[in-house]
């Protein structure tokens, strides 16, 4: 019976049935205790955008389960993709002097390791696969993710690299929780190198989400979300950038992004130290990436990136809660020429 329930939470998870698959999972843990279960559990909680709930109980299936490679794999992805690399690091030493020679965990040592991490098919077999299962129905068989986007606080409308658009103008975006929606160029903003698309329908957004108010100063922390590029157009998840927002670039009018870009395409949301909105990292073709701030924006956009917030000194956000946000503000963006 236990097997039969975790084969058909699977499947559930798998038509993004989030609901579903978290009972079907929590059935069959109450029949055992298991890491496969838990593993599941967890990639159920990310299905759903959750990534606090399922940082914390990976945490725990990492720690229960010690002579089950999944699950300190997983928590350690997750830790990795969050911008929480140290400790992430640390979790993969251990559990390689633990398991030595482990063929899995060394390959997600590798990808770890590398600037453009990303879950190939042999990472991607349940019950531990390192990805989001994605929507795919009408997207073109050349189709890639180039990059990232910004969704605005509409739920229609995204902003993304002009550069990064094809002339084909064909052009989809995908959040973080694998939800996929055809989307057309509708404006082009050229000297800020940004372009608006709108959705075909609305994606969810993050609740509570404000932007930044006023001007950006540099060396002030910024946390950047980007998409790796995937040439096969598969769903995965976003990887946090942590660092400091660089100095004035070219006339003075931008800042230098500052934060480094490991995928280097762009595109994906910038966040300030409480988790405002600041803007959108932009890649120029000569010379670091820029921040193309919520202060430039408002002078071209009908509609905001987010509520602004109110002014003054606001509490600092948890690595955590700025990931989770990410999973719905950010998008992959795909394309096909």
């Amino acid at each position: 019976m236990r097997n039969a329930l975790l084969r058909d939470a699977e499947s559930a998870l798998s038509r993004m049935d989030v609901a579903q698959a978290e009972l079907l999972f929590d059935r069959a843990a109450n029949i055992l205790h298991a890491a496969d279960t838990e593993i599941g559990l967890v990639r159920t909680y990310m299905q759903a955008g959750a990534y606090r709930r399922a940082l914390a109980f990976g945490a725990h299936t990492a720690g229960v389960h010690l002579d089950v490679v999944g699950g300190s794999a997983l928590y350690a992805w997750l830790l990795q993709m969050g911008g929480q690399h140290a400790v992430a690091q640390r979790l993969l030493n251990d559990t390689l002097v633990r398991l030595p020679g482990n063929q899995f965990m060394l390959a997600v040592a590798k990808q770890l390791a590398s600037n453009k991490p990303l879950a190939d098919a042999s990472l991607q077999v349940p019950p531990t696969r390192l990805a989001p299962y994605g929507e795919m129905q009408g997207l073109a068989s050349h189709a890639r993710v180039a990059g990232s986007a910004v969704l605005l606080a509409d739920g229609t409308h995204a902003l993304a690299p002009l550069a990064l658009l094809p002339a084909s103008g064909k052009v989809w975006v995908r959040n973080g929780l694998g939800q996929l929606r055809k989307a057309r160029i509708e404006q082009r903003h050229r000297v800020l190198g940004v372009a608006m698309l709108t959705l075909e329908r609305a994606l969810p957004v993050m609740e509570g989400l404000q932007s930044h108010t006023g001007p950006v100063f540099p060396g002030s922390a910024g946390y950047v979300l980007e998409y790796v590029a995937n040439p096969l157009a598969g769903a995965s998840w976003p990887l946090l950038n942590v660092g400091f927002i660089g100095n004035p670039v070219g006339n003075g009018a931008q800042l230098a992004l500052g934060v480094e870009l490991k995928d280097g395409s762009g595109g994906g949301p910038v966040f300030d130290a409480a988790g405002r909105l600041l803007g959108l990292a932009v890649a120029t073709p000569h010379g670091p990436p820029r921040l193309v701030s919520t202060q430039d924006l408002q002078h071209v956009l009908d509609t905001p990136l987010a509520p602004p917030a109110p002014s003054g000194p606001a509490p600092r956000a948890m690595l955590d809660q700025l990931y989770e946000a990410g999973l719905k503000t950010g998008l992959q963006l795909i394309t096909a020429k």
